[in-house]
């Protein structure tokens, strides 16, 4: 295994700063050519390795293969019911089992996870959706009690995004929306009561922890489309344009390896690094720090019910100011 990068000071030199994401960038795109067996949701490289049971589907990330049970309890390729995934831990190489939970009859009443870190595969131990959540992702919240599902009270407007939906052109299109009419979504604090941790996770937690990069990858994934749209023109050119979606993507994981995104200056930096590539494809406006307030509220966000990471799940609890106060920031 590749040892992590080194995060770099926030007051580094930015030509020393943007040598680093490059070299990164480079070394991780080059790794994942030569992966000849990635995943087959994400089509990334599998950090933790997962199995189907009973119908012992593999070529499976641990957390693409959690968050497709979560919604779908059937195998990818397959639609064999799975009740259970073998995966292997990236960190300690143990094998573990993870229970699939059956899915909530109501959203007042979610489904309790259950998570397996036995050694033994026939030892299961049963644990509550803020240990599941904790075990996925670290323990990056001094949160230390289950939290609460209240209905928070949204706010009024007349030009909120479309709703939600759950075909994957709808959701394009929603966030097409946002960025263009410059909507940031609303700060939700960190409680007992809410899927928020306190702060972004730190460049030296990101690098260590391969379950929270596929989950930054997961949202990237999308939202890059609305900068590299998807096309139907000709191949080459379609190649081209999804070339450099990935290229993006990989850049984008390799900044924040090394980078805060937390602290002002990190920031600063992260914003000099990605403004000449986060710009609206019709009009060229720059959504750069509209680009980075998504991204660093989305690694905030624990998941509902925390454990429980989707693009569904964020689209569903978002929430947007009105087009007037987004037109004027």
């Amino acid at each position: 295994m590749a040892e992590p990068p080194i995060p770099l000071p926030d007051d580094a030199n930015p030509a020393d700063i943007k040598s680093q994401v490059l070299q990164l960038t480079l070394t991780s795109i080059q790794s994942s050519d030569s992966d000849e067996n990635p995943c087959v949701i994400c089509l990334e490289t599998i950090t933790s390795p997962s199995t189907a049971l009973p119908c012992g589907h593999s070529n499976y990330d641990f957390l693409c293969l959690a968050s497709w049970l979560q919604q779908r309890p059937f195998c990818p390729l397959c639609k064999t019911g799975v009740t259970q995934v073998r995966y292997t831990d990236a960190d300690t190489q143990n094998e573990h089992l993870y229970n699939v939970p059956p899915l909530a009859p109501t959203p007042e009443q979610p489904a309790r996870q259950t998570v397996s870190r036995a050694t033994n595969p026939a030892d299961v131990l049963q644990l509550g959706p803020l240990d599941f959540e904790r075990y996925l992702f670290g323990d990056v919240t001094s949160i230390q009690v289950p939290p609460v599902r209240r209905n928070l009270r949204r706010r009024q407007s007349n030009h909120q995004p479309p709703p939600p939906s759950s075909t994957p052109d709808q959701a394009l299109q929603q966030r097409q929306h946002i960025y263009r009419h410059n909507l940031f979504s609303l700060h939700i604090g960190s409680s007992p009561h809410t899927s928020y941790s306190p702060s972004v996770p730190s460049p030296a937690v990101l690098s260590s922890t391969p379950h929270l990069l596929s989950k930054a990858r997961l949202f990237l994934r999308r939202e890059l489309q609305v900068f590299f749209p998807p096309t139907t023109a000709a191949p080459s050119t379609g190649d081209s344009i999804h070339q450099n979606r990935e290229f993006l993507l990989e850049y984008v994981i390799a900044m924040v390896k090394t980078v805060d995104l937390q602290s002002p200056s990190g920031a600063a930096h992260a914003e000099n690094l990605l403004r000449d590539y986060i710009t609206l494809p019709d009009t060229g406006d720059d959504r750069t720090a509209l680009f980075l307030h998504e991204l660093k509220n989305w690694m905030r966000w624990r998941g509902e019910p925390p454990g429980n990471v989707s693009l569904e799940g964020w689209d569903r609890g978002v929430q947007y100011p009105s087009l007037d106060e987004g037109r004027k920031r």
